[in-house]
C-alpha cells in the first residue's frame, strides 16, 4: 500500500513537472483531491525533487495518450454561462452531436485503450473549452486564433488507397461522363473554350482536393427520364472522397430554412428534386451561393457566425426547374440527360458495372488519382461557364408579372370551370402562390376536399359565378372531375 502511495505521489510530481499544460492540469487536480485528507502531500511532492525528462515521460506517457484520445472526440462550447459538451462521431453523417458527462465516461469505458485512475478522475479538466465553432477543411480539430480556442467541426475523409496517376480518364468514369454530358459539348469561360466534361471534372476535383478554394458555381443536372444516373456519382463516390459528414443531400426547402445552418457546414450540398419557380427562393439560393458566412445554432448552445465553403449541386426531372435569369453567372448547366439506350440498360450500367467498380473494385482510388491530375486554377470557379443549354432555359423565361398576366387571361377564356392547382403548376411552371393568385384574379375560389377524383377527395378551384350549377353537374356525374 505504501509503495502504491509513493508511486502515486511520484506520478503527481511528474505531471506537475510536465511541459504539457493538460498533463499539469491532471497533476494539480489530483494533488488538490489528496490535499483534502492528506496535508503532507505537498511535502511529499517536494521531496521527490526534480525529475529527469525520461522519468517524466515514463510516468506521464499513458496520461498524454489518454488526453489525445479524449480530445480527439470531445470539446465544449459556451451555453448560458455553462459549458455544453459536444461529441465528434466519425461514423455519423452529421459528424458532431450533443454530448454529456455520461457519454464521455461511456466512451472511456468502451474504448480499447486503458485509462489510468488519475486521468479518469479528472478527465473533465482537459476537455477543450472552445469559444465557438469553425469549418476549416484540411485544418486540425482545435484551432487557436486571436488567443481563443475554436472547434473545427470539419472531419477528414477516410484515406483512399494510393493509385498510379492515370494519363487519361478511368474507362468507367469516361463512360459515366458520356452518359450525362456528351463529349462533343463545349462551354466558354471568358475567352477560354473547354470541354464541358473537363470543366465538370475540375469542379469535382476542387471538392476533393481544394474545398477551401472560392466557388460561386453551382452545377445543375436535369433529366426528364428517371434512372439516368445524375445522382449516383455523388451519393456513392464523391461523398466518400470528401467524407460523409461533409456531404449533405436534401430538398430545396430544407436548405433554405433559417435554422438549417448546420446543414450548410459542408463541402458539397446536393439539392435533389428541384422544382420551384418562386423568384424569392431562386434569389435566396443565389445569395447563398456567394454568401461566405452562415449563422449556426445548436441545441442549448449560443449561435455562431461561421465561414462556409460549400458548393451546390442541383438535380431535377424538369427542363426548367428553377428561375435562372439571363446573364446568370452562377449556374453551370449541361444538356438534358437521357438514357443511352433505355431505362433497363442504364440500370445495368449504373447499379451494376459502375457501382461494382466503386464498391468492390478500384473505382474510388482511380477517381481520386484522376482528380489529383486536374489543374485547379481559382478563376474557373468564380463565374460559371456559358453553355447553350443554360441559354435555352434562361431565354424561355419571362418575368413573373407577364407570366401571371398570361395565366389570368388563359383561365378567363378557358371553358373549364374547375381546376386542380397542380395541373396549372405543371402547365405554367410557376409557384403554388403565383398559380393561386392567378386563379383568384380570374374569379375562382378554393374548395378544400370538395370533390372526388378517381375515388379520392381533392382540393379544387371552382369559378365563383358558376360553382353552384357546376357542383350539381359534377355530383350528377358520380363525383368525377374532368380537368382541362
Amino acid at each position: 500500500m505504501q509503495k502504491n502511495s509513493q508511486n502515486n505521489v511520484k506520478t503527481i510530481a511528474a505531471c506537475l513537472q510536465s511541459p504539457n499544460s493538460d498533463v499539469r492540469k491532471i497533476g494539480w487536480a489530483e494533488a488538490e483531491r489528496i490535499r483534502e485528507h492528506n496535508s503532507k502531500i505537498d511535502r511529499q511532492i517536494e521531496a521527490i525533487g526534480k525529475l529527469t525528462e525520461t522519468q517524466i515521460f515514463s510516468l506521464t506517457v499513458d496520461i498524454e495518450n489518454c488526453i489525445k484520445r479524449v480530445q480527439g472526440r470531445f470539446y465544449s462550447l459556451p451555453a448560458n454561462g455553462k459549458r455544453a459538451y459536444r461529441c465528434i462521431d466519425y461514423a455519423s453523417p452529421t459528424g458532431h452531436s450533443e454530448a454529456d458527462v455520461g457519454l464521455i465516461y461511456a466512451f472511456m469505458d468502451n474504448d480499447t485503450a486503458s485509462y489510468p485512475a488519475i486521468f479518469s478522475r479528472h478527465v473533465l479538466k482537459v476537455i477543450p473549452h472552445c469559444r465557438e465553432v469553425v469549418y476549416k477543411p484540411t485544418k486540425p480539430l482545435l484551432i487557436k486564433h486571436d488567443g481563443y480556442q475554436k472547434a473545427n467541426i470539419w472531419i477528414p475523409p477516410k484515406k483512399v488507397e494510393r493509385f498510379t496517376a492515370p494519363a487519361q480518364r478511368p474507362e468507367l468514369h469516361q463512360e459515366y461522363l458520356d452518359r450525362i454530358i456528351p463529349s462533343s459539348q463545349m462551354c466558354r469561360l471568358g475567352d477560354v473554350e473547354m470541354s464541358q466534361q473537363d470543366y465538370f471534372d475540375d469542379w469535382l476535383a476542387r471538392l476533393v482536393f481544394e474545398p477551401n478554394m472560392l466557388c460561386n458555381v453551382a452545377v445543375l443536372l436535369r433529366s426528364i427520364e428517371q434512372g439516368t444516373g445524375k445522382g449516383i456519382l455523388f451519393d456513392k463516390a464523391i461523398s466518400r472522397l470528401i467524407g460523409a459528414s461533409n456531404y449533405q443531400s436534401c430538398l430545396l426547402d430544407d436548405i433554405l430554412h433559417r435554422f438549417a445552418g448546420d446543414k450548410k457546414l459542408k463541402v458539397l450540398i446536393n439539392i435533389e428534386e428541384v422544382r420551384s419557380h418562386s423568384m424569392d427562393k431562386a434569389n435566396h439560393l443565389k445569395q447563398m451561393m456567394t454568401q461566405k458566412t452562415q449563422i449556426v445554432e445548436y441545441k442549448n448552445v449560443q449561435s455562431f457566425n461561421v465561414e462556409v465553403c460549400y458548393a451546390f449541386l442541383l438535380s431535377s426531372n424538369f427542363e426548367t426547374p428553377i428561375n435562372i435569369e439571363l446573364g446568370d453567372r452562377r449556374y453551370f448547366v449541361p444538356d438534358m440527360i437521357t438514357h443511352k439506350e433505355n431505362k433497363e440498360e442504364s440500370a445495368d450500367f449504373f447499379g451494376g458495372t459502375w457501382l461494382d467498380w466503386i464498391e468492390n473494385g478500384d473505382g474510388l482510388a482511380e477517381l481520386h488519382a484522376w482528380f489529383a491530375t486536374r489543374q485547379l486554377e481559382p478563376w474557373k470557379f468564380v463565374t460559371a461557364p456559358y453553355t447553350e443549354a443554360k441559354m435555352d432555359i434562361t431565354s424561355k423565361e419571362t418575368s413573373q408579372a407577364l407570366k401571371q398576366e398570361g395565366m389570368v387571361t388563359w383561365l378567363a377564356n378557358n371553358e373549364d370551370l374547375c381546376f386542380q392547382l397542380q395541373s396549372l403548376m405543371d402547365k405554367w411552371k410557376c409557384s403554388q402562390n403565383d398559380d393561386a393568385a392567378a386563379l383568384k384574379a380570374a374569379g375562382f375560389r378554393h374548395k378544400e376536399n370538395g370533390f372526388k377524383i378517381n375515388g379520392k377527395r381533392k382540393n379544387v378551384w371552382i369559378h365563383e359565378d358558376n360553382h353552384k350549377v357546376r357542383e350539381k353537374v359534377l355530383w350528377a356525374q358520380d363525383g368525377n372531375i374532368f380537368e382541362g
